[in-house]
């Protein structure tokens, strides 16, 4: 029973707030053409591996959850993918709205609207990614095979008053895909079947901001 209400709780951590929709009309995008966009990029955020032992002891176990899943993003090199879903959204937006882009010169140091502008003000713009969660877990009734959970905030921020143009939410889950990776298949070989995983999501969010929320492509 214990195990079932820490997995409830743990992907509804997962799932994340959903972000107001809101669509980048042609005309407000028009209205920067000839400016400058950047993306942002933010310290890479804790991973939660909940696996059947963890769970086993409550909320010391969900401690144990972060510490591990940092363990193996940190041993194997997986990388949070929301700096490369941003730069990739900048560079379709400067293409589409002849923008000139700028690289970012700092971390951010905030998820603050506001603090993101002022930290980005050398741009017109910033497209600003943000990994929200990130993790795996096994199926509550099959401790033996895992699906992989990724969530993001979107925000096209004007540096110039700190106000969000555009915004969306993004949530992956491969739940309904048709084969599910036990533990090993994730994390050997440098954890290439949890990197896979989160090259998908990646790649959906990708296409998904690209359609829902900027039309780019």
């Amino acid at each position: 029973m214990k195990k079932t209400i820490l997995a409830g709780l743990l992907i509804a951590t997962l799932s994340g707030c959903a972000t107001k929709t809101v669509p980048l009309s042609d005309s407000a995008g028009s209205k920067y053409r000839g400016k400058s966009i950047t993306y942002s990029v933010h310290k890479t955020p804790s991973f939660s591996a909940m696996t059947a032992g963890k769970a086993t002891f409550g909320a010391l176990g969900s401690v144990a959850m972060i510490d591990k899943g940092n363990d193996i993003i940190q041993e194997n090199g997986v990388q949070d993918p929301a700096a490369t879903i941003g730069v990739t959204l900048a560079h379709d937006l400067a293409t589409k709205y002849g923008l000139s882009i700028k690289q970012p010169a700092v971390i951010a140091s905030s998820k603050k609207t506001d603090v993101i502008a002022s930290e980005y003000s050398t741009a017109d713009l910033v497209v600003d990614v943000q990994t929200r969660a990130w993790g795996f877990a096994y199926f509550p009734m099959d401790w033996n095979n895992y699906y992989v959970l990724y969530t993001a905030k979107l925000q096209l921020i004007d540096t110039s008053n700190g106000e969000a143009i555009a915004t969306g939410s993004f949530a992956y889950d491969s739940k309904d895909n048709a084969v599910h990776p036990s533990y090993d298949q994730l994390i050997n070989n440098q954890a290439a079947g949890l990197k896979n995983e989160i090259l998908k999501a990646r790649d959906q969010c990708i296409i998904e901001f690209r359609q829902r929320i900027f039309n780019a492509r």
